[in-house]
Order: structure tokens, then C-alpha cells, then sequence
């Protein structure tokens, strides 16, 4: 039976019969009938002619109660034509073809249909007329149990799209078209509501399909009867569509990167309005990608951050690209390696490497640890006063050394004021000269190295000055080693 778990499972046929020729007489169409008897079977909603041979079901076949198909836009007073004129074949082939013609490469799709406010009055309308006539079965129901239009408009297309276009419709799908419903007396219909509350000025000017549901939900049947029709009143305008917009889920893009340059940020530096640097990291990677992804916006992101004249060698940094509604998302590891071959051979100050589509879950693991994870570094360091190598012994058996370092002068104008306890899990000082020296060190994300060697006027404690009591400077700074297993290498 089409009407299982419907409102009229347990109605006499008499009764369905009546209730059917009530909606009906009232001007509703025949997907109407079918949400006002709380059918949710979404092939009722397929075509006129399913719901028609649907109706034709609920009367138990009783050709004296057989309704003819609807052919006229103003049959309908509750859906506003919507679940007919906006249904029809040429309604899906002008709605195909501007998914066609949208550009995105996705296999599957969903609705996002905004429908009129005033649907939501009309729909009340007339749930408060079968209270009248049918109390034994509406007493109990709510506007928010009787089928919306937007499910069955969805029901009706959805599965028609999905057979012209070759393409999954789904709740979860890839592409989201977002469909706009128009009807141009919705405002003049809604302020009928501003007899039976009193609204905000601000809010006066525009009628949100939830402040009409909480007006309706909150008010009564007298009430209700005195500034609007029960049921309600034929439409003297058609709703129409407006624009289609889309919407793709993002498409995440991760890898590694080395940067060789010390003139260069990671991410656009921007000083009131003014940019300091030609380029950054995040520009001569994302850059290239552009013409290939064709998203509104390309997100960087990456496990830290070196200062401008700090290189990152070794294996890289491990970093994470958003792409926000993206057309292109099907990439094979060719298209990738193309791509990664694009940015290297694009510039010499950085390079990419593991270039691969992750999953939004996969993103997660960029964050994770953070402050747990190991970093190892080489600094290149000055000194006033040769090291002896009873010093360098001191250094090399250090392990675990815990400081305390305090934001940093050179950030504190965009790093909140805070003392934080980091480790420094080994050192390794390798003597150059006089006054030079290399120091390889292992440490805990997140540490300051330049302060923990110069001391910051005292602001990390201790540091390499009151380990070694000697005046030392920074001179370089490289990152050898991001310890984070991600991406897998490829």
C-alpha cells in the first residue's frame, strides 16, 4: 500500500476517499494530496501520472473517485505550482543543462532547494482545514509532519536528473545544486502574519521560513482564521525558479615541501594593506595549481612555520591544501605528479614532494601532535670566545633539557604573552673555527630556537648563553626534519 505509515494507515477507504476529494476540491494538486496524507513513498512523487495511479490506490481504485490530471500552473493553493510547473520535462532538461554546463567533473549530486515562506502558510492553511473536517486523523499533526514541498520537488527530480545526466543523486552528494524558488507575492503573503505578532522593525523587511514556522507554530486556530483563509485562497502567480548556484565539497590536497631561500615567508606577508615580499611558500605552491583545480579558494595550511630566513631541508614540511568548490576533484597520480612537476619546475626556492588527494579525515592528522612531535634543526652559531672541548662534551651529553621561554620579543605583537616549557632532547655541537660553530639539535614542536640560543634578554630559561656562559649569536638556522609520518610517501 502507498499510504503505509501514512496519516490514513488505519482510515476506512470512505474516509481516504473524503479526505482525498477534501485536498483536492481545495485546490491542491495531486503531489499535495499525497503530502497531506503523509505519503513519504518518493516514487508517488516521480510523475503526475505516479501520483495520479497513487490517488487512484489510496480510493481503493474507485473510478467514481478517480481525479483527473492536473494541466494548469494555478491548480495548486499549496505548493504554488511548484510540485507541476516545476517538475515538468522542460523544468529537468533546463536544470540538466546547467549542470552540464557548470564545469564540474563530479559523479554525484544533491539538491538545495529555498522554497517561498509562504509555502509554510499555505501549508498550515490547510492542515488546520483537515483538523476541521478530519479531527479523528489531524488532531495531532503538525506542519512539520505532513511531507515538505522541497522533499517531494526533490523526489519528483531528482531521480529524472540523475537518469539524464549519468550522475548519483544522494543525500551526501559530491556537487550540491542549490535551487531558488520565486514567488514574487511571498513578502505581501507573509505580512498578513504581522496581525498576529509583533514583529521586530528590523525584521519586518524580510520573511525567513523559520520565523514564519515559529508565528504558526506558536499561534492558534481563531487567530490564524482571522487574517488568512482556511483553506487557502488560489495563487494569482506562479512561483518560478531563480539563479542555480553550485556547490562542491572540498577537495584536500597534501604533501611536503623545502624551502632553499632565507627571503622568503611562508605565507603572504602583509603589513597594513601593503605586501613586503614578492612571493611566499604558499604562493609558488598554490599558484601553478590554480588553472588545474579551478576552486574559489585555495587554503594553506602546513605543521608549523619557519621564520623568512629559515630553510626547511630534509624530507620537508608536511602541508595541507583546501580547496574551496573545486570543478576539478577526479585526479589520478599521474595528474598529481604532473602537477607536482608544475611547481618545481616553476621556481628554485621551493620544492614539493608526496603530492596526493587525502580525505577530509585524513587532514586531521596535520594537527595532531603538534606539540608532541620532534623537530630537528641545524644552527649555525657565533661565538666571542673558542669552544674547549670539555664545553662541546657538555653539549653533545645533554639530553632532555627542559626551558621555559617566554613569547618572544620579535612575535609578541602577534603571539599571545604566555611562558612556554618546552625540551630540548639532544644537542650536538660540531666546531668550525675560532668563533663558529654548527649546533644539531632535537627538540620538542614548537620551541624557539634563535631565542633558546641568544636567551632573549632572559626571556628563555636557561639557554645556550647561561649553559655555556659565553656572549652567542644565531647566524642560521635551517629545519633538517619534521617528524611526522604523514603524508605516506609515495
Amino acid at each position: 500500500m502507498v499510504y503505509e505509515d501514512s496519516f490514513i494507515e488505519r482510515s476506512s477507504t470512505a474516509t481516504r476517499r473524503s479526505i482525498v476529494e477534501t485536498v483536492s476540491n481545495a485546490g491542491a494538486c495531486l503531489m499535495c494530496v499525497l503530502r497531506f496524507m503523509g505519503v513519504k513513498r518518493p516514487s508517488c512523487y516521480s510523475s503526475a501520472s505516479s501520483a495520479h495511479v497513487c490517488v487512484d490506490d489510496i480510493c481503493s481504485n474507485d473510478t467514481s473517485q478517480s481525479f483527473p490530471k492536473r494541466t494548469k500552473r494555478s491548480d495548486c493553493v499549496t505548493c504554488l505550482g511548484m510540485l507541476f510547473d516545476l517538475c515538468d520535462d522542460d523544468s529537468v532538461a533546463s536544470i540538466a543543462t546547467s549542470v552540464e554546463g557548470s564545469g564540474y567533473d563530479a559523479d554525484t549530486f544533491l539538491f538545495s532547494v529555498s522554497v517561498p515562506a509562504s509555502i509554510q502558510i499555505r501549508q498550515y492553511s490547510m492542515l488546520l482545514h483537515l483538523k476541521k473536517h478530519f479531527e479523528d486523523v489531524f488532531s495531532d499533526k503538525m506542519i512539520e509532519d505532513v511531507p515538505s514541498v522541497k522533499e517531494a520537488w526533490k523526489w519528483a527530480v531528482g531521480p529524472r536528473i540523475e537518469k539524464q545526466l549519468g550522475m548519483t543523486f544522494r543525500i551526501d552528494g559530491g556537487l550540491d545544486v542549490a535551487i531558488n524558488i520565486i514567488y514574487d507575492e511571498d513578502d505581501n503573503e507573509c505580512k498578513l502574519l504581522e496581525k498576529l505578532v509583533r514583529l521586530p522593525k528590523k525584521n519586518n523587511k524580510h520573511w525567513s521560513r523559520s520565523a514564519v514556522l515559529k508565528i504558526l507554530t506558536n499561534g492558534n486556530l481563531e487567530s490564524f482564521e482571522s487574517v488568512y483563509s482556511c483553506p487557502p485562497r488560489m495563487p494569482c502567480k506562479s512561483c518560478h525558479f531563480g539563479p542555480i548556484s553550485f556547490l562542491h565539497v572540498p577537495l584536500f590536497i597534501a604533501g611536503r615541501y623545502n624551502k632553499y631561500s632565507r627571503k622568503l615567508s611562508q605565507t603572504p606577508w602583509i603589513v597594513d594593506g601593503a605586501k613586503l615580499m614578492e612571493n611566499s611558500v604558499q604562493e609558488l605552491i598554490c599558484d601553478p595549481i590554480k588553472s588545474q583545480i579551478l576552486a574559489d579558494e585555495i587554503v594553506f595550511s602546513a605543521s608549523g612555520r619557519e621564520d623568512v630566513d629559515v630553510r626547511t631541508l630534509g624530507k620537508g614540511r608536511p602541508f595541507l591544501l583546501h580547496f574551496v568548490n573545486p570543478k576539478r576533484t577526479k585526479l589520478t597520480s599521474d595528474d598529481m605528479k604532473t602537477i607536482q612537476n608544475m611547481i618545481n619546475g616553476s621556481t628554485n626556492y621551493v620544492a614539493v614532494r608526496n603530492l596526493q588527494v587525502v580525505t577530509k579525515e585524513d587532514t586531521k592528522k596535520l594537527k595532531e601532535g603538534e606539540e608532541e612531535k620532534i623537530k630537528t634543526y641545524t644552527a649555525l652559531c657565533y661565538v666571542e670566545k673558542s669552544l674547549s672541548n670539555d664545553t662541546v662534551e657538555t653539549l653533545n651529553t645533554t639530553e632532555n633539557l627542559e626551558i621555559q621561554q617566554k613569547t618572544p620579543i620579535r612575535v609578541l605583537h602577534r603571539r599571545t604573552a604566555a611562558v612556554r616549557r618546552k625540551t630540548i632532547h639532544s644537542m650536538k655541537a660540531v666546531i668550525i673555527d675560532d668563533h663558529h660553530f654548527k649546533l644539531h639539535l632535537k627538540t620538542q614542536a614548537g620551541t624557539y630556537i634563535k631565542e633558546f640560543v641568544h636567551g632573549d634578554f632572559g626571556r628563555t630559561i636557561p639557554n645556550l648563553r647561561t649553559i655555556l656562559r659565553e656572549e652567542v649569536d644565531i647566524l642560521e638556522l635551517d629545519v633538517e626534519s619534521v617528524e611526522l609520518d604523514w603524508p605516506p610517501e609515495i
